[in-house]
């Protein structure tokens, strides 16, 4: 429980997962009362992404004229190692993992890992994570399904961090899952506990139908960006399997 405090605020999104993953239940009487309004998010046209790896310039000296400029050297990260592929069976679905991230069980279909402090790969002192989602649909899911899944995390997001940014919608499949699936891009600020000035963070949703189920792979992280976090999202997208 000691870093606790550091990914809680993370993991209050993949909590707010689980709201689409149950049975549907019968409609409850109308409140009558007027609602909050919900903040409304901005949407970017797409961007590709980047592949920056941020520059540790350390102490920086001029140098004489006609001397050569002093080379300036990536920060030095452990190089991130991947567990071997393996089902988790509370979700169905199997797929490769960062070996050092640590795993949370949210409710029965979801998942979430996250970077321990001792092996952060950002400078910002707040964990990437990433989350994995399985929920049913009553019937075959499609890509409007997916389409209405992302809608629904946003909305959340929305409500939960300042400044939420989205990319329009794109298709993509994950490798080894049949159907062609919906994903966007996001960047939102967060004000980790402690702090006062916001950390720009990014990340994307990415939503497969697959039968009568939705898989969801959600990462987010720092927007120092660098490209370990990629790897991460690119490795668990290229390896998850249905049992």
């Amino acid at each position: 429980m000691k870093y606790m405090r550091r990914w809680v605020p993370l993991l209050l999104v993949a909590l707010l997962f689980l709201a689409g993953c149950s049975a549907p239940e019968l409609p409850e009487e109308e409140d009558l009362a007027t609602p909050a309004p919900t903040p409304t998010p901005t949407e970017r046209g797409w961007v590709p992404d980047p592949t920056v790896t941020p520059m540790d310039l350390g102490e920086y000296v001029t140098p004489a004229p006609g001397a050569r400029a002093p080379q300036i050297h990536a920060i030095d990260r452990v190089p991130l190692s991947f567990e071997p592929f393996e089902y988790d069976e509370q979700l169905g679905v199997g797929f490769e993992r960062p070996m050092t991230w640590e795993r949370v069980l949210v409710g029965e279909s979801t998942v979430t890992y996250y970077e321990p402090d001792d092996n952060i790969q950002s400078r910002e002192p707040v964990p990437a994570s990433i989350d994995v989602s399985v929920s049913l649909t009553s019937s075959a899911a499609t890509l409007q399904d997916a389409d209405a899944k992302i809608e629904e995390v946003l909305k959340t997001m929305a409500e939960q961090y300042e400044n939420l940014q989205f990319s329009s919608r794109a298709q993509q499949r994950m490798k080894h899952l049949r159907e062609m699936g919906v994903y966007v891009t996001f960047w939102i600020d967060h004000t980790p506990d402690g702090q006062e000035i916001p950390i720009t963070m990014r990340g994307r949703i990415h939503v497969v139908p697959v039968d009568r189920k939705l898989v969801l792979v959600r990462y987010i992280c720092p927007a120092d960006f660098n490209t370990d976090y990629e790897a991460v999202y690119r490795r668990l997208r290229d390896t998850i399997q249905m049992r």
